[in-house]
């Protein structure tokens, strides 16, 4: 039998976020597709959600940098999708995946970004839920900072696993690139998982 501390020994943090996932569960969440004229909503979750996780680790020049102009570029490639979460008229996370057909049904997940105001609800989730529902089957990769050790976590449960590959990143800690197989449905229940003929490092 599991026993629970009594309320009031339980961490304030905890009671905080599991009230703010009862408030966003009592509201709608709604996923949507990014317009075009969404780049200053894109860019000012991206660089909110960045500050939190890098901390003291982001250089003021690298904080300051405008990144509006990319991701006005990025929501024009025709080989990107851009998904928004919305709680009632407000915009809290989105989520940005790459296609590449060849040489193999490939996709990169460009970014999964949640207003740090509102971690913990599940907006994170439910975006990773719309990924999945896109591209289960298709060979997929991402880059996580090692010094973000709550997407590490994140990542990991959703089938996620690190790759040998890394590339400089702030204060000296380096991004890796993480990588899925795909998950194609066959009879019944069964699932099959196919090997990545285009790496061998996993």
């Amino acid at each position: 039998m599991i026993r629970l501390a009594p309320s009031s020994a339980r961490p304030q943090r905890t009671l905080e976020t599991q009230q703010s996932q009862r408030l966003t569960r009592a509201m709608t969440l709604t996923l949507r597709p990014a317009a075009s004229d969404d780049a200053a909503i894109i860019t000012d979750i991206h660089r909110l959600s960045r500050e939190a996780y890098y901390g003291a680790a982001l250089d003021a020049s690298d904080a300051a940098r405008d990144r509006f102009p990319m991701w006005r570029r990025l929501l024009a490639d025709p080989a990107m999708t851009f998904t928004i979460a919305w709680l009632e008229a407000e915009p809290l996370g989105f989520i940005a995946a790459r296609e590449d057909s060849a040489p193999t049904t490939f996709v990169e997940l460009v970014g999964l970004y949640v207003h740090p105001s509102h971690f913990g609800r599940g907006i994170g989730n439910r975006l990773h839920h719309w990924f999945d529902d896109q591209y289960s089957s298709y060979l997929a990769h991402l880059e996580v900072w090692s010094g973000n050790e709550r997407a590490q976590a994140f990542y990991r449960r959703r089938r996620w696993n690190p790759s040998p590959k890394t590339r400089a990143g702030p204060a000296g800690t380096s991004f890796v690139t993480w990588r899925r197989l795909p998950v194609l449905p066959t009879r019944g229940e069964d699932v099959r998982r196919l090997e990545d003929p285009s790496h061998d490092d996993r």
